[in-house]
């Protein structure tokens, strides 16, 4: 049994056995206090509950969890890495379209994530993509 089984059995089986105790108080008080049937038999079944937990931690025999013993077994699946094919980045266009000015990256202010504006005229140029 791996070690990571044992501490999630232990925590498993300290949780049903608060669980138990919280129903058993919950029905010593439905008892005492006189409630309807329907509220005694709700605090019983919590607490059966909790007592069927306790035993499939016990014994590991969880069915759907990491503690059965079962034939389930984790499987591990490995997707191949992503590869990168290229990059590339956005830079100005070396003349603006409208004016014929050089544009460059300190000359230009960026209006939007791929548009930028002329500082001669004004005039809104889309960047340019540049493969690396």
């Amino acid at each position: 049994m791996e070690e990571s089984d044992t501490g999630g059995r232990f925590c498993l089986l300290c949780f049903s056995l608060v669980w138990i105790v919280i129903s058993g108080a919950g029905t010593y008080m439905t008892l005492s206090t006189g409630s309807s049937p329907i509220f005694i038999l709700i605090a019983l079944g919590i607490g059966a509950i909790g007592v069927m937990m306790f035993i499939g931690a016990l014994t590991g025999k969880m069915q759907g969890s990491r503690f059965h013993r079962g034939s389930l077994r984790p499987v591990v699946i490995t997707e191949p890495a992503q590869t990168r094919t290229s990059s590339a980045v956005y830079v100005p266009p070396s003349n603006c379209p409208n004016c014929g000015a050089p544009l460059s990256d300190e000359t230009v202010e960026w209006v939007g994530p791929l548009q930028l504006k002329c500082a001669s005229c004004g005039h809104t140029v889309d960047a340019r993509k540049r493969v690396l």
